[in-house]
C-alpha cells in the first residue's frame, strides 16, 4: 500500500465505525489512534461519534487489539474491534474458550499487507527511528527521510516474521472486510518470498547446547510479565505465578526461576498460541520467545494435526478424547 492508500482506508474505516455507533450495532469500538510520536499508534476505545477523528489506520498499527477482549468477558455489551488477519486467530481462540461471545462481537477486518518492526528497521538504519522525519513507501522499498539524507530499505526486511507469510485474505469470522475502494486484494498483495527463520539450528543442537542457549536468554529476564500481560490467549483470572499460596517459583528474578516461568507459560498456551508475536515484540530484553512458541506449535501440528486459531469448532487436542486414540485412557 502507498501512504495515500492508508488515508483512504482510514476514511472508509471511520465511515463504517460511524454507522456502527450511530445505529447502536456496537456500544463501543476498540481502535487505533495516533501515539505520542509520529510513527507510533496506541489502542483506544471509543463510544462517541465525536471521537471518530482519532481513529487511524497505517503500517504502524502493530498491537493485537484482541488482548483487550480478555477483560470484557461476561459484560453485556456489544463490542466492535479492528482486526488484522493475524489478530483474527486470537479472537477465534477467545471465542472457542468461552472468553468472549461471538454474538457480542463485531469484527472489522482491515486489509493489512504488513506492519513495521521497529527493531528490524533500526538495525538497518543503525540509529533510532525517532530521529527520522517520515517514512514513505516506494514499493518494494521504504524511504526513510532523515534530517541529513534519505535512506532506502527493502520493505520486507522491516516486517515482522509473521507478515512475511500472511496472505491477509478475508476471514470467515469477520463481520466486514475493509480494503481500498475499487481496489482488489491482488493489486496490493506483494510476493513475500523471504522464508521465516527456521528452527533447524536449535533442533540440531545437543540437549546441553539447547539448555545453554535458553538459560543464556532467560538470565536476562526481569520477570516484568509483559509477555504474559500482552498475550491475547493468556487469560486466566488468577495467574499461578501471582498466587500467594503454593508458589511454584519465587518472586525473585533468578535464571532457574525464569526458566520455569517461561517454559510453564509456553506449555500453558501451546494449543492456544496463534504466533501473533506480541510477547516477543514487548519483551524489553529481546528474548526470542517466538522460537519457543513456534517450536511447540510445530510439535502440536506434527503430533495432532492441529493448528490454533483456524476454526471455532475445531477443539484443542488437549480437550478432546475419542476411542480411536492410540493411548489407553486412564
Amino acid at each position: 500500500m502507498k501512504n495515500q492508500s492508508y488515508v483512504e482506508l482510514t476514511n472508509i474505516l471511520k465511515q463504517k465505525i460511524d454507522r456502527l455507533l450511530s445505529e447502536k450495532i456496537v456500544d463501543y469500538m476498540i481502535v487505533y489512534e495516533k501515539g505520542s510520536l509520529w510513527f507510533k499508534t496506541r489502542p483506544k476505545m471509543i463510544r462517541k461519534q465525536t471521537d471518530m477523528e482519532k481513529v487511524i489506520w497505517n503500517r504502524y498499527c502493530q498491537f493485537n487489539l484482541s488482548t483487550f477482549l480478555k477483560s470484557l468477558s461476561g459484560k453485556d455489551e456489544n463490542i466492535g474491534i479492528i482486526a488484522k488477519k493475524c489478530d483474527l486467530g486470537s479472537i477465534v481462540e477467545l471465542i472457542k474458550n468461552n472468553q468472549i461471545k461471538k454474538e457480542n462481537l463485531y469484527i472489522l477486518q482491515v486489509a493489512c499487507d504488513g506492519v513495521i518492526n521497529w527493531q528490524k528497521l533500526e538495525n538497518l538504519l543503525g540509529t533510532k527511528v525517532a530521529k527520522a522525519i517520515e517514512v514513505e513507501e516506494d514499493s518494494p522499498n521504504l524511504v526513510i527521510k532523515m534530517p541529513e539524507r534519505n535512506i532506502e530499505v527493502l520493505k520486507n526486511d522491516c516486517l515482522p516474521d509473521k507478515c512475511l507469510i500472511c496472505d491477509f485474505q478475508p476471514s470467515p469470522y469477520a463481520n466486514d472486510f475493509l480494503t481500498i475502494v475499487d481496489e482488489k486484494i491482488e493489486d496490493i498483495k506483494e510476493i513475500k518470498s523471504q522464508p521465516l527463520p527456521n528452527l533447524e539450528p536449535l533442533d540440531n543442537m545437543s540437549y546441553e547446547e539447547r539448555l545453554g542457549y535458553w538459560l543464556k536468554h532467560f538470565s536476562r529476564c526481569m520477570r516484568c510479565y509483559a509477555c504474559r500481560n500482552v498475550c491475547p490467549v493468556c487469560y486466566c483470572s488468577t495467574c499461578m505465578f501471582d498466587g500467594q499460596e503454593g508458589l511454584w517459583i519465587s518472586k525473585e528474578s533468578k535464571t532457574s526461576d525464569n526458566y520455569v516461568y517461561h517454559l510453564t507459560r509456553a506449555f500453558h498456551v501451546a494449543t492456544l498460541c496463534v504466533e501473533c508475536g506480541e510477547c516477543q515484540r514487548v519483551c524489553p530484553v529481546n528474548i526470542p520467545l517466538m522460537k519457543l512458541n513456534s517450536k511447540l506449535a510445530k510439535e502440536i501440528s506434527d503430533t495432532f494435526g492441529y493448528q490454533a486459531g483456524l476454526l471455532i469448532d475445531d477443539l484443542s487436542p488437549f480437550k478432546t478424547y475419542c476411542q480411536e486414540d492410540p493411548d489407553e485412557f486412564k
